[in-house]
């Protein structure tokens, strides 16, 4: 299969499933409060840090590998630095609870879980090139979840009731689990054959998903979780259906690329086609975004999410680019060019860093953080997209 028909395959089914958990957003925005957002939304962005790093990206590892017993066994390695993980992340929930965090925290670690879960079962999916598969888990997650929460709202508007739609709907990536018996290898000899590429390509990834959520964490932090809240949810209407179009691609590139390095074959000029395709996939909701969001948001969402609006504008441009670039990074750890994409998730976490928290703690306006967020990230995809088609014309 093609990586522009892998691709599409794994879009559709992704495209579908938020679909419907977009159709549900105006529904969710007036059982739910911005604050409640904010908190869940903020709950949500420090696990998924910890997700970032849970599996070593051992899964991608897996993908370059020709013997089926050590892919397994890649993927056994991968699933039990994600327990390791989630203990990491539930002693760190529990402190926080103890000295005086809310107790929703105390859900960090099986957030962690079924994020990490998410990962390897998607990945055994792509493995296999079950494309059609992996679209319809993506459906049923990205349509789970809207449903749920709102099913839960209706009965309790609380942050418990958004936890319990992100979790019950990645349980069908359990299924994507089942394969694990055919592990060849113990645990501790696939880790001491992989230990530095784990160390190397799990710390990049830790760093870029730290980046990633700093622009909720910090908002939080510093301005509170109404306004937190607000922006979550300009996330939610834009970013968030990019990011899931996104990594569907990055699934398909990671697979089919991975067989053509096995094949001994040149990839570039498919991913270049593919980083054609996005932008102008992504150029249209973009675009719309920045110019409808200020006067669609309060009616659509309701008064109260107003700010929404503007702050959709502002991430326009940069949630364009983190579209088109960000699913071909993982491509860097297929390649075997680990160091490159660390050195690039170093200067994107300073980046952002310095993007959305000096504006803050200037006291200056969340939407100039935005803006300034959202100018770095245009900056970072478009390196990010030069370093990756470099390592594929040294890798052939």
């Amino acid at each position: 299969m093609s990586l522009r028909r892998a691709s599409a395959v794994v879009i559709l089914g992704s495209a579908f499933g938020f679909g419907i958990n977009l159709l549900l957003t105006p529904v969710l925005s007036r059982l739910y409060s911005p604050e409640v957002f904010g908190l869940f939304s903020t709950v949500i962005a420090v696990a998924t840090s910890f997700v970032g790093i849970s599996t070593l990206r051992l899964e991608v590892r897996a993908q370059s590998t020709s013997d089926d017993g050590d892919t397994w066994s890649l993927f056994r390695l991968a699933l039990a630095a994600a327990l390791a993980s989630t203990l990491v992340s539930g002693v760190a929930a529990a402190t926080a609870v103890v000295a005086g965090a809310p107790l929703v925290w105390l859900a960090a670690p099986a957030i962690v879980l079924a994020g990490s879960v998410q990962i390897v079962g998607a990945a055994t999916r792509v493995r296999k090139q079950q494309y059609r598969h992996l679209g319809f888990a993506n459906f049923v997650q990205g349509a789970g979840t809207g449903i749920v929460q709102v099913a839960a709202g209706a009965v309790s508007p609380q942050v418990w009731s958004l936890i319990a739609g992100f979790l019950a709907a990645r349980l069908i990536w359990l299924r994507g689990l089942f394969g694990l018996s055919k592990a060849t290898r113990p645990l501790r000899v696939t880790w001491r054959e992989n230990r530095r590429y784990a160390v190397t390509a799990g710390t990049s990834a830790g760093i870029n998903s730290v980046a990633g959520q700093l622009i909720v964490i910090l908002p939080a932090f510093f301005v509170g979780a109404a306004v937190a809240g607000a922006l979550a949810m300009a996330i939610r209407l834009l970013v968030s259906p990019l990011a899931i179009v996104a990594q569907g691609s990055s699934a398909a590139a990671i697979g089919e690329v991975g067989r053509l390095i096995r094949d001994r074959r040149s990839s570039l000029p498919i991913v270049d086609k593919a980083i054609r395709d996005l932008f102008v996939v992504g150029l249209l909701p973009c675009v719309g975004a920045a110019v409808l969001g200020p006067l669609l948001a309060p009616v659509v969402l309701g008064q109260e999410w107003a700010q929404t609006g503007s702050l959709l504008s502002l991430l326009a441009p940069g949630a364009l680019a983190q579209f088109v670039g960000s699913p071909w990074g993982q491509l860097l750890n297929v390649t075997g060019r680990s160091d490159w994409l660390l050195r690039w998730d170093v200067l994107r976490l300073v980046l952002v860093a310095s993007a959305v928290g000096i504006p803050l703690v200037m006291g200056m306006s969340v939407a100039v953080a935005v803006g300034t967020y959202s100018a770095s990230q245009v900056l970072l995809y478009v390196l990010l997209v030069v370093i990756v088609r470099r390592s594929l014309r040294v890798s052939t």
